[in-house]
């Protein structure tokens, strides 16, 4: 009997010895395979997998890819868990020495052609891991939008069950003008966001940091979020960018400014005060916001909403003024827009919703100073006096902007109208009049220029057709006279001018201007602190 064991026992032996070879040698095979298999069952393609190494808690992965090419690759992987990971479907740490995800960035947005159609489910799905870190990654966006490549370095990203989540590491945008830096260190847990993230360039002129958390708690329910309407947060955003570059993500921008946001349970508060953008080719100076939406999507808030502006310089000098709105179901209750325009206003009233095909709102213009908005183009060869005011019916089509049937007018009192090609001559040196035919007729370009040389108006009216940011059609209407033309004979001019209104912009001064203004706004306020 006592034999009979012994050989049970070296047979066992044998047999475990044998299992211990066999997994030995063909366990990284075996996991090669499941490894791929579930994969290719999650909807990848092209799958590629080489185990280095294989445990009972481990395995170690010298690559994982996917395409179509070139697609996903990572190296170096390391997984590890525990009996009790395994029962709950989880992974305990996930190291990841390097990895490469290629996209397509378009007009659309930014597509990643190796991964998985996403199913429909939570916002953002919970990890089925405790804790991952990665060494170095590399994002490579091509397309029409393209290219452009975000780096990230020592990314640590956790959430074990029932406890915080954290998330910090560093990473780089770069285009091919450029390089934007990144530094996070967030902390998510069941009630509260905090933490902070920075952006800066290389030449230290930008810095933008979010402040997490400023606001006081955020009641949240991290990770497991069903929707936007569930994400959480508070905190502060400072902006100070002197005419940094930020071609990696948008055009060069000076910026300075702090803004509160706190977005809790699908409401949005929004706090600003006296935030100064310049970029985009416009100047926004001043801007203060107190805007509290009940619903973020779709927009919904109480009347009294409120956004002003101090200044707003677009080519030229467009004023400032401010905008009080509600909201319901994502259409715009405009209650009052009241703006200031060359010693003049601009209101209106109405409703704007940002997802029709087309929106209409009837603008009111009074006492606009035809003086200071001829000035403000810069135009050497043109100058007038009068006031200006009337009814301008815009209607919106996306992007567009139209106007139909616009009416614009100058007071009882009228004005002059002085133009010459080539430019004005200085104050106290206008050109002797030219002496006028006794009989026959003058060609009619050059009575018309000749009365515009000084032409004092009684009535003038513009009508206004067409698209404000394409083709133009202002018919123009003047009756007066001017003293060194016959006399001063009074008599009505009829003209159409067409073409795109921005090419008087264009053709203005304006624009060498802008960078001044800049300067000189961002040197008052940093002479303030």
């Amino acid at each position: 009997m006592k034999r009979f064991v012994l050989v049970l026992l070296a047979i066992g032996a044998i047999g475990l010895l044998a299992l211990g070879v066999a997994f030995r040698l063909e366990g990284p095979r075996i996991a090669e395979y499941l490894i791929r298999r579930g994969a290719e069952f999650q909807g990848y393609r092209d799958v590629v997998v080489e185990v280095r190494s294989i445990g009972f808690r481990h395995v170690e992965l010298a690559e994982f890819s996917a395409g179509p090419a070139p697609g996903l690759t990572t190296r170096d992987v390391r997984l590890t868990w525990t009996p009790r990971h395994l029962l709950a479907a989880r992974i305990k740490e996930v190291d990841v020495g390097s990895a490469t995800l290629h996209g397509v960035w378009n007009e659309a947005g930014v597509e990643f052609p190796v991964l998985p159609p996403a199913e429909e489910g939570p916002w953002i799905a919970p990890p089925v891991f405790d804790h991952l870190t990665l060494a170095r990654a590399r994002i490579e966006l091509g397309g029409s939008e393209g290219p452009l490549s975000v780096r990230l370095r020592d990314l640590d990203f956790g959430t074990p069950a029932g406890e915080r989540m954290r998330a910090k590491g560093q990473g780089s945008v770069e285009r091919e003008a450029g390089r934007l830096t990144a530094i996070m260190d967030l902390v998510l847990d069941g009630d509260r966001v905090s933490g902070s993230a920075t952006l800066r360039d290389e030449a230290g002129k930008l810095d933008i940091s979010a402040d997490l958390g400023k606001s006081g708690p955020a009641p949240g329910r991290f990770p497991l979020i069903d929707g936007p309407e569930e994400l959480n947060l508070a905190g502060r955003l400072t902006l100070h960018a002197e005419a940094a570059d930020l071609s990696p993500l948008t055009p060069s921008l000076t910026a300075d400014g702090v803004l509160d946001f706190r977005l809790t349970d699908g409401r949005l508060s929004l706090s600003g005060d006296s935030l100064d953008i310049a970029g985009f080719g416009m100047i926004l100076g001043g801007l203060d916001l107190d805007i509290e939406l009940h619903e973020v999507s779709p927009a919904s808030a109480p009347p009294g909403q409120t956004v002003s502006v101090e200044t707003l310089q677009f080519g030229m000098d467009v004023g400032g003024g401010a905008l009080r709105f509600g909201a319901r179901n994502g259409v715009l209750d405009i209650e009052a827009l009241d703006w200031r325009f060359h010693g003049g206003k601009i209101t209106a009233t109405g409703a704007f919703d940002p997802t029709a095909k087309e929106n209409e709102i009837v603008v009111q213009v009074t006492g606009v100073d035809l003086g200071s908005l001829v000035g403000d183009l810069g135009r050497t060869d043109l100058a007038m006096t009068g006031v200006l005011g009337g009814e301008l019916p815009l209607r919106f089509e996306g992007d567009r902007i139209f106007a139909a049937g616009g009416r614009l007018s100058a007071g009882e009192e009228g004005g002059v109208i002085r133009y010459v090609a080539g430019g004005l001559p200085p104050p106290g040196l206008e050109p002797a009049a030219k002496e006028q035919p006794e009989s026959g007729a003058v060609g009619g370009v050059d009575l018309v220029l000749d009365a515009l040389k000084n032409f004092q108006y009684r009535r003038l009216e513009v009508g206004v057709e067409g698209e404000l940011t394409g083709e133009m059609i202002l018919h123009l209407t003047l009756e007066g006279s001017n003293p060194d033309v016959y006399d001063g004979y009074p008599f009505q001019l009829n003209m159409n001018l067409e073409g795109p209104l921005a090419d008087v912009v264009q053709g203005s001064t304006t624009g060498f201007r802008v960078q001044d203004a800049v300067e000189e706004r961002f040197q008052k306020r940093g002479e303030k602190r």
